[in-house]
């Protein structure tokens, strides 16, 4: 597997104010001043975290627990407990990384569609999945592109079931 597209998984349990969250830091905001795209949970609690820079909120067991903290990862390593004025420097690299994160989260679209495609194995499923998969380049940036994953994550089994009854009244085209 390529190396750029190989996530370290996080899990994580919630803080003491009962919440849990990964935000990748993409770039500046007008008003909050760090523009920050929420994570999909993978399976519960488990976050996908490539090279990047996050700001976490949840508890890891063995560690101090993150508390909205800003964390850079690098290689699969992660540094903890990163200054904010650091993060507003490196915010010209951190933008500069936006076709990169938009090519990583294609790939990971691609990945759940195949895994969709792959469980019902029929002509009219995969016509479609290849359709999705010709839309992506539609998607103009990297929210777009992770709320879609967040979406077909969370409704796989929904999207699954709606091909089974397709296919099931004959819908073939």
């Amino acid at each position: 597997m390529n190396e750029e597209f190989k996530a370290q998984k996080l899990t994580l349990s919630p803080n003491s104010d009962e919440k849990m969250w990964i935000a990748e830091i993409v770039g500046e905001d007008p008003v909050y001043r760090l523009k920050r795209v929420f994570l999909p949970e993978f399976e519960k609690g488990t976050y996908h975290l490539y090279d990047g820079i996050y700001q976490i909120h949840g508890i890891y067991p063995g560690i101090s627990p993150f508390s909205k903290e800003y964390c850079i990862v690098k290689h699969g390593h992660m540094q903890r407990k990163i200054p904010l004025e650091t993060i507003y420097q490196l915010l010209p690299q951190i933008e500069s990384q936006e076709s990169r994160r938009k090519k990583r989260l294609k790939h990971q679209i691609i990945e759940k569609l195949n895994v969709i495609g792959k469980k019902l194995e029929h002509e009219l499923v995969w016509r479609d999945i290849d359709y999705q998969k010709d839309q992506l380049d539609s998607l103009e940036n990297s929210q777009q592109l992770t709320l879609t994953l967040g979406q077909l994550i969370k409704q796989e089994e929904k999207i699954v079931d709606s091909y089974k009854k397709a296919i099931e009244r004959g819908i073939d085209g």
